[in-house]
């Protein structure tokens, strides 16, 4: 007498299609978010390894790109914001969303880089994000910023104020009216913080 055939649980399943996993992430699936990224990331780290300059590699690497390349297309499918509905315009959304944040990356080291001032290149950049916000132009700093991501480094939810004031473009004046403390204090602070910020992003994983 034949015995009956059981299911072999160990088969692993078939992966699925980048146009499978497109639908999905369209329909809010987070799993097929983190499955694309995890699928294609040597070739997407391939080509943001082309695209950095060798000044740019010993601050950070495509690995790290990857990494906030998965946080924001979690994001977007997460909010509902995902909008490919091709293949083409889903690698023109990942490239896109990799290549900026290269290009924020350079801009941030750049600022922490230069000697004190109220009107360094980050200061500059970010005010001009906060102005477009405010005029109702849609732009507005996200969680995945990465000035704000880097400020999750800073201990101290004063010094975090000071720094996002800073990039909002104010003088130690304004700043310390603000937050009711003195100039000294605020330059002190912001002082630190930078340090600490520019240390941070010089340790980011490699």
């Amino acid at each position: 007498m034949s015995l009956p055939l059981r299911a072999n649980r160990d088969v692993p399943t078939q992966p699925r299609s980048v146009r499978e996993l497109l639908a999905a992430m369209g329909a809010g699936e987070r799993e097929a978010a983190a499955e694309f990224v995890q699928r294609y990331g040597p070739q997407i780290r391939r080509r943001v390894r082309g695209k950095l300059r060798t000044s740019m590699r010993r601050l950070f690497d495509s690995q790290d790109i990857l990494s906030t390349l998965s946080r924001r297309l979690d994001s977007y499918v997460h909010r509902g914001l995902f909008e490919p509905r091709s293949e083409e315009e889903l690698w023109g959304l990942v490239f896109m969303i990799a290549e900026h944040s290269v290009v924020e990356k350079a801009r941030i080291w750049q600022a922490l880089s230069e000697k004190e001032g109220e009107q360094s290149g980050l200061a500059g950049e970010a005010a001009g994000r906060f102005d477009r916000a405010a005029r109702g132009t849609g732009v507005v700093l996200a969680e995945e910023d990465e000035f704000e991501g880097l400020l999750e480094s800073v201990p101290h939810e004063l010094d975090r104020q000071i720094a996002r004031l800073w990039a909002m473009n104010l003088s130690s004046e304004a700043i310390a009216t603000e937050l009711g403390l003195t100039v000294d204090v605020v330059r002190t602070r912001w002082r630190r913080t930078r340090d600490q910020l520019r240390f941070h992003f010089a340790q980011e994983p490699m």
